[in-house]
């Protein structure tokens, strides 16, 4: 059975127990098993561990962020970072999803791979790319509201900075 997704032809074999896909226009295959097994641990044990307590942490984040007493400008930077965050969160536990078609039923998992991959990779860059920006917008704000508004001196301990020391 040949599966096409766009201009590359997969083959699925069956080796060592273990789904192997021959990719036809890929010359190279000795670190196949390698990239199988690594494929298997992080796509079905890690992505879902982080993913859960990630999420867990987001959604505890926006929930105390979002009360009114914590309503600052840092804050509304902070809530939008944990949403970003969640968006790449929650498309990695989709990538979990894939991998274990991937494992249960190999045409179907191919089949969702190839059609998920474009909106997953959009998904991916457009997180990262929010979450980048946010930090940055982070600290700016905050080297701001340091520089011109607190100043330096109410920094220190009692007043005092370094050219005051003299």
């Amino acid at each position: 059975m040949r599966i096409q997704i766009g201009n590359h032809s997969i083959t699925p074999l069956q080796s060592n127990n273990t789904s192997i896909y021959q990719y036809e226009d890929y010359e190279d295959t000795s670190h196949k098993e390698l990239y199988l097994q690594l494929q298997f641990a992080t796509g079905l044990f890690c992505y879902p561990l982080v993913c859960f307590v990630g999420l867990t942490g987001n959604v505890i984040s926006i929930m105390v962020l979002s009360q009114r007493k914590m309503r600052t400008s840092t804050n509304c930077y902070l809530i939008a970072l944990a949403v970003a965050d969640s968006i790449k969160l929650f498309n990695d536990s989709i990538y979990f999803l894939t991998i274990l078609l991937l494992h249960i039923d190999p045409p179907t998992g191919v089949a969702c791979y190839g059609y998920l991959y474009p909106y997953a990779h959009y998904l991916f860059s457009m997180s990262v790319c929010v979450t980048a920006w946010l930090t940055v917008s982070v600290a700016a704000e905050r080297y701001v509201m340091v520089s011109e508004f607190i100043g330096p001196g109410m920094l220190s301990p009692m007043g005092y900075t370094l050219g005051n020391l003299k």
